[in-house]
């Protein structure tokens, strides 16, 4: 079926932008010029290391022919234009970057245009180069090296990915059954750790994703209960149009832009009202006295702001202005609105002081502590009517629902929680509030990790942080899925809607030790309420179990998080993980962890074996790719925005255990194992223990550039061959063909010089020379000038 126009005219601005993407002042370039037609068929070895070229004219002309049935197959062919010219010039060459910058501009447009299907990755195509040449996988390298080394162990490292369709698991695993909700779930033996090895969902299973959506019911809209019910005065409403189209920001940017560029009719997907609605209608309508009532007012806003929000998308700049308008509006339309104008707050007009990822640890905190007392780890009761269920500005709250709620640290990441209680507060100051308490969830730039742990698209951690929101604080309701359900549906009106934000889970965060904790019994994260229920949350089933994209730390994406809450760490024995593949190993059956930085060991038992999410000081991981699996404990000091962090610095003696040596392939982004058991070729029978160096030590030596880790070895370093890394270069033929190819221009230059004619130009006079004419003197002149010449004489003669 041929596409829309309305959506071909979309791509057609979008090949557009790329196709004029200009850099430079007075002589600047398209940077697309390299790309709009097909490479020369004579250059060497292109159309070897490339197996789908493709070039910009050709896109579009298949645009035109209508040989596009879907969008995201035009996406697929402009995108490999980018990737294959990343892929076979060097990464410093100016075409390498100019492709880079075009490849994000591409995403950019496409992400904005609200007629465009959403992107779900940002990874390579799997008909690129970059798929299509990829190192060989962990599983053939750990069964290669299995059939060289009979005599090894054969446990394997667990890797948390999405499975590659049609790729079985060795029998030596067991496969676990999945368990309803309120049994003992462990997601991590869904399947086994050698399926879990790509980083991107396949077509197919894109499109039985896609196939599920378009044909759940739509949102039926915002209900009549729980909108603005104020004394109606025509003056107050023009006060508050009047300070959401002219609130700026403490830099001075106006955050009514976004509302200004989402357009009046309805054509944003997933939108339940069809009333046209804009910023400047409702201005328009507010003064010539068409609203009536404060209740259709509030409405008007209110699907504005959910307008807004889905044409602008997530985690944008202009994501964030409309939140933290909507708080602003929120709070303008309360009982109790700031005292204003000028309207200003310090927790972008949120309630609490602090959000996820800046509050103190919940066990731990001190009093006196400006970020204690946010949160807390059980849920109050005192002074506290409960209530089933509660209505604010057409949502309808109950148990268990999960919400977006305005984070006061960054407007552009609202909150993410759940709601264990509903209540109306029977304090004297606060009589007849309403408002939530939640169950916070951290998003992964909340969170402290190691550069090369891998997250869920949309993931979420649940924590152990209870907060009280009043009503004011809420933005929209959203869901969340526990991995087990996530990966066999999605989930049934009324708990999700189509187009709704909807995020997964997988592990707890523990925030005070920094480490991340498989979730095995999904039951201890819900309300008791609703645990044994069996028709909370059901779920749309898919054709199959479709797995989550997997993605790298948001620390390591360009343009990721500016002044996140959370961090980096910076692990021994994670040497050689790559940014989107580490080996993530079980843990031994009994392992210490301690209580606090500079608490007592406690012993954990087996419910933390063949856990698959292994982050932080606590918590075995397997060193490269097959190296060690190494208890250890360290000293974490990760660094952000002037806090510093310091563990206690005493020696522990630390346990390990070896799995099956696996050889390890290098590839572009794999780094050396520089570890002790690495170097002893993980050899089992090894005695050690592994302390911790002080830090008035470790600064006298050098550190590696890629891991931060220190250098420091005991003996000489093994004579072990260099890893050839094959990275595509400039061959000797194609410099030859180049080469030959600049002569030619030259001679025929030359050519054309020699047959030209030589014009002659007049010679040139010397700027000495006077081409004037001369006039005569006249009388006076030559008078003066005769007794001029007289007195010359009398004074010689003198």
């Amino acid at each position: 079926m041929p596409l829309g126009e309305d959506v071909k005219q979309a791509l057609r601005e979008i090949i557009k932008a790329v196709e004029f993407k200009s850099q430079g002042g007075k002589n600047k370039r398209f940077i697309c010029t390299l790309f709009m037609e097909m490479p020369d068929k004579e250059i060497p070895n292109y159309y070897d290391m490339i197996p789908h070229p493709r070039s910009v004219n050709m896109v579009k002309h298949k645009l035109e022919e209508d040989k596009y049935d879907d969008p995201m197959q035009l996406y697929e062919d402009l995108s490999l234009v980018f990737w294959n010219a990343i892929y076979y010039n060097e990464e410093e060459s100016v075409i390498a970057k100019d492709a880079s910058k075009l490849k994000l501009l591409l995403d950019d447009k496409w992400n904005k245009d609200s007629t465009l299907p959403p992107l779900r990755s940002d990874s390579p195509p799997p008909t690129s180069a970059q798929k299509m040449h990829a190192p060989a996988k962990p599983r053939d390298r750990a069964a290669k090296k299995k059939e060289s080394t009979p005599f090894m162990s054969a446990t394997a490292p667990r890797m948390l990915m999405a499975p590659p369709q049609g790729v079985a698991g060795p029998s030596s695993y067991s496969r676990r059954r999945i368990h309803d909700i309120d049994g003992d779930v462990d997601i991590s033996g869904i399947s086994d750790a050698e399926d879990h090895a790509s980083l991107d969902r396949d077509p197919e299973s894109e499109q039985i994703v896609s196939r599920l959506e378009k044909g759940l019911p739509k949102w039926p809209g915002f209900t009549d209960q729980g909108w603005w019910e104020g004394d109606f005065s025509q003056v107050r409403l023009e006060q508050i149009v009047h300070v959401i189209k002219s609130f700026k920001d403490i830099v001075g940017n106006k955050l009514s832009i976004p509302l200004d560029a989402v357009p009046e009719e309805p054509v944003i997907p997933y939108l339940a009202s069809n009333v046209p609605v804009s910023l400047k209608s409702i201005d328009t309508k507010t003064r010539a006295g068409e609203y009536t009532t404060t209740r259709e007012f509030d409405l008007d806003f209110g699907r504005l702001f959910d307008k807004a929000k889905k044409f602008h998308g997530q985690y944008s700049d202009a994501y964030g202005g409309v939140m933290l308008l909507q708080r602003l509006y929120n709070a303008l339309t309360s009982s109790e609105p700031p005292s204003g104008p000028p309207y200003s707050s310090t927790t972008n007009f949120a309630s609490l002081a602090a959000g996820p990822g800046n509050v103190k640890p919940v066990f731990g905190q001190m009093e006196g502590d400006p970020m204690a007392g946010v949160t807390s780890h059980r849920v109050i009761v005192k002074d506290r009517t409960f209530v089933d269920e509660l209505h604010y500005k057409g949502w309808t709250l109950r148990l268990a629902d999960w919400v977006h709620l305005a984070n006061p640290d960054d407007p552009s990441q609202p909150i993410v929680a759940q709601i264990f209680r509903l209540w109306v507060n029977e304090e004297r100051s606060k009589k007849g509030q309403q408002g939530i308490t939640v169950s916070w969830y951290y998003r992964p730039s909340q969170t402290f990790h190691p550069a090369s742990r891998p997250f869920y698209q949309n993931e979420v951690f649940k924590t152990s942080h209870f907060a009280e929101h009043p009503l004011e604080d809420l933005l929209e309701k959203i869901a969340v899925q526990f991995t087990a359900r996530h990966v066999r549906g999605r989930p049934r009106a009324p708990y999700w809607w189509p187009g709704f934000p909807l995020y997964v889970c997988d592990s707890r965060y523990n925030d005070r030790e920094k480490v991340f904790v498989r979730i095995k019994n999904w039951a201890s994260c819900i309300p008791e309420e609703v645990r044994k229920n069996p028709d909370w949350m059901p779920i749309y089933p898919f054709e199959r179990a479709i797995y989550p994209v997997r993605l790298g730390s948001p620390f390591l994406k360009p343009g990721g998080p500016n002044k996140p809450p959370g961090g980096l760490l910076d692990l021994p024995g994670m040497e050689g993980a790559d940014h989107f593949g580490s080996a993530w190993g079980q843990v031994a059956e009994d392992t210490y962890t301690p209580t606090g930085r500079d608490g007592p060991l406690r012993k954990r038992t087996k419910r933390n074996q063949g856990m698959g999410d292994v982050a932080g000081p606590t918590k075995g991981a397997f060193v490269g790719s097959g190296g060690s699996l190494v208890q250890h404990q360290q000293s974490q000091q990760p660094y952000y925005s002037g806090t510093h962090y310091q563990s206690s610095s005493t020696v522990q003696p630390a346990q390990f255990t070896v799995p099956s040596a696996t050889t390890s392939t290098p590839g572009p982004s794999r780094m050396v194992d520089r570890s002790i058991t690495g170097n002893l070729g993980n050899w089992s029978d090894a005695k050690m223990d592994i302390l911790k160096l002080p830090n008035e030590l470790t600064r006298h030596f050098d550190r590696d550039p890629d891991t931060g880790e220190m250098l420091w070895f005991s003996t000489p370093p093994v004579n072990t061959p260099k890893p050839h890394i094959h990275h595509p270069k400039y061959s000797m033929e194609y410099l030859h063909f180049m080469a030959t190819k600049e002569s030619k221009k030259r001679k025929a230059a030359e050519e054309a010089q020699t047959q030209a004619t030589d014009f002659k130009r007049p010679p040139r006079l010397s700027m000495k020379e006077d081409t004037r004419q001369k006039i005569p003197l006249t009388v006076v002149e030559v008078l003066q000038q005769m007794e001029a010449e007289q007195s010359v004489q009398m004074d010689v003669s003198l």
